[in-house]
């Protein structure tokens, strides 16, 4: 394996090598790499890339052309110092370098560390493991200078899918730490670009609630709840339900304390603090009035039911006083 390399694939491809970066010509010759990368040390049949770099309407010379981007490639990483890189194999192609040469394997090393520190409950681990990897980031996406099609498109999105999770996770580990004020700016341009993200949404709730916005925070949940339905055709899950419901209580189990997460005063026009009675069902009514001569009229087909049971209806709008 070879260790002098540094290959990056989170946002343009580039390879840099002991006499500097490989000078990689034209979006296939980069996707090559790229996804050559993203397996280190592992062989990728021709079919593979065939597919990766063409989809599944491949042109008749496809496989010629691979060999002609692999050649050219191949010269490219010799010039850089890195003339045993790239291998033929009988199946495939491989690039023969460590997987902590590649930016994305190391990326995902870290979301795991940050994540194991979270599910530990050490908030301050996984911050710093959760932006050591986001921070690997150069684009929105990966191989964003080469051409991906079929698996390698789908790869692309999965990068993309692990990096908005992490996100979402570093938040969650500000929150643990008490940077309620910090997280509310972030929040709030992720969710823009992200409108139904139903875990983006609760963290900016949270955050909201705890820097005291309560009808902020309440304000998110009606607008996701729109767009989901709008959109989508569908309600908020139950986590974000039962959220939602926690910050209409005011439960203080959402509070959290230090200096930063004192909450804000309260403004002039804010609604006093809410009862969690009012979740409660109300009391059975009691009695009737004004309905005399309908309730005669029920009373008077017991009567002549004479021990039977009989079945009357009640019927008219909404709101017009049945029973």
């Amino acid at each position: 394996m070879v260790e002098l390399a540094r290959i990056r694939v989170l946002g343009p491809v580039e390879v840099a090598g002991p006499h500097g970066l490989a000078l990689l010509v034209g979006p296939r010759q980069r996707a090559v790499v790229g996804l050559l990368a993203l397996k280190p040390g592992v062989v990728l049949p021709r079919w593979r890339l065939v597919d990766a770099l063409w989809g599944e309407d491949p042109p008749r010379t496809a496989v010629k052309s691979l060999h002609s981007h692999i050649a050219r490639a191949r010269q490219a990483l010799d010039a850089a110092g890195l003339p045993a890189v790239l291998v033929t194999r009988d199946t495939g192609y491989a690039l023969a370098v460590e997987p902590d040469a590649v930016d994305a394997w190391r990326f995902e090393e870290s979301v795991r560390r940050g994540r194991d520190g979270l599910a530990s409950g050490d908030a301050d681990r996984a911050a710093a493991h959760l932006r050591t990897g986001l921070d690997l980031w150069r684009h929105d996406v990966a191989l964003a200078d080469a051409e991906p099609a079929g698996w390698a498109a789908a790869e692309v999105e999965r990068l993309s899918e692990v990096r908005l999770a992490a996100v979402e996770d570093l938040w969650d580990a500000e929150l643990c730490l008490g940077r309620h004020r910090a997280a509310v700016a972030e929040l709030e341009r992720l969710l823009v670009r992200h409108p139904t993200r139903e875990r983006l949404a609760g963290l900016l709730m949270l955050a909201l609630y705890r820097t005291g916005r309560h009808t902020g925070a309440l304000e998110v949940y009606r607008r996701l709840r729109a767009r989901l339905a709008d959109e989508l055709g569908v309600d908020p899950g139950p986590e974000l339900d039962a959220l939602h419901t926690r910050i209409l209580r005011r439960d203080s189990g959402l509070d959290a304390a230090g200096p930063d997460q004192r909450p804000a005063s309260p403004s002039p026009v804010s609604p006093p603090p809410v009862s969690p009675l009012p979740a409660q069902l109300p009391a059975r009514v009691g009695h009737f009035t004004g309905r005399e001569a309908e309730l005669a009229a029920l009373d008077g087909i017991l009567d002549a039911a004479d021990g039977d049971h009989p079945v009357a209806v009640v019927s008219g709008p909404a709101g017009m006083g049945k029973p």
